[in-house]
């Protein structure tokens, strides 16, 4: 398949998980700029996370990606479309994968990426501490992911410098932003409510598919990096803040998803692919029937 092709296919799948969140709210709420924001977010984060899986997977993996993250949807439309909802995990997901890019290949343009999506993240409910912890992974990656024919000391070095001048020059900006009032801080504030408990099943078998796929060397440090931004949601997710642990529940969503796609690669035997592959529209209907 084409990449053109592959990323129309991408967009149109990626509405029309959009519209299955959005199009419930139409007729009692209008056109409410809310709604729309939403909508234009929930696109956004599949946008990002096909970038991303193209990048490391191939076009067909990034499409199964797109699908796969789509099994979310219900689980937002289960606990009512909230904005901070959206956006905490767009920013953090943003973060996630800046940070890894910039540890990898540290670019002045990319630490003031990284550092724009880092200070969006602490406004919300992961925090400077979260942050903190992000950080340490990203650089643990880095440094079980060697480059060849470059130093190990002076590679690992130089992700750690990069990625801890992206998250202090962001947690400085969140510091200012905080300043100007509630409406950009609460913007990222998720509600408390818990969403429905069948949420997690879908989530579990996704977690089955991510254990069981192939972890090839020449992609490591992407992946160890999702990795990282997953290990920090779950300590969230163990904590005591209410706000943390619901903007866990959903920025897993498209992690997972993206390290999902890695089941897909042109290495993988095609018997394989169709047990996954039907492993992932159990997951589908299970997120859309029991949470729908």
């Amino acid at each position: 398949m084409s990449r053109a092709y592959a990323r129309a296919a991408a967009a149109v799948l990626s509405a029309a998980a959009v519209a299955l969140v959005w199009l419930p709210y139409w007729p009692s709420a209008g056109a409410d700029r809310w709604l729309i924001a939403v909508a234009i977010l929930l696109f956004a984060l599949h946008g990002l996370v096909y970038v991303v899986a193209e990048q490391v997977y191939g076009s067909v993996p990034a499409i199964i990606a797109v699908v796969t993250l789509g099994c979310a949807v219900s689980a937002f439309r289960d606990a009512g479309i909230v904005f901070a909802d959206v956006a905490s995990t767009l920013v953090y997901v943003a973060a996630v994968y800046s940070l890894s890019r910039n540890s990898l290949d540290p670019t002045p343009q990319g630490i003031v990426l990284a550092a724009l999506a880092c200070a969006l993240t602490a406004l919300g409910p992961i925090g400077i501490e979260g942050l903190g912890f992000l950080a340490a992974a990203i650089t643990l990656a880095r440094a079980l992911s060697p480059t060849p024919r470059e130093p190990w000391l002076r590679s690992v070095h130089g992700a750690a410098v990069a990625t801890l001048l992206a998250v202090a020059t962001g947690g400085l900006l969140a510091s200012g932003l905080e300043h100007l009032g509630p409406g950009i801080d609460g913007a990222f504030r998720c509600a408390t409510e818990m969403p429905n408990p069948l949420h997690y099943a879908p989530l579990l078998i996704l977690l089955v598919v991510v254990l069981t796929r192939p972890w090839r060397k020449h992609r490591r440090h992407t992946d160890l990096c999702s990795v990282g931004g997953v290990s920090v949601l779950v300590w969230l997710f163990l904590g005591s803040d209410e706000a943390a642990r619901r903007l866990a529940s959903y920025a897993v969503w498209p992690l997972l998803a993206q390290l999902a796609a890695g089941q897909f690669d042109s290495a993988t035997g095609e018997a394989r692919r169709s047990l996954v592959v039907g492993v992932l529209v159990v997951a589908l209907i299970a997120s859309s029937g029991l949470l729908g």
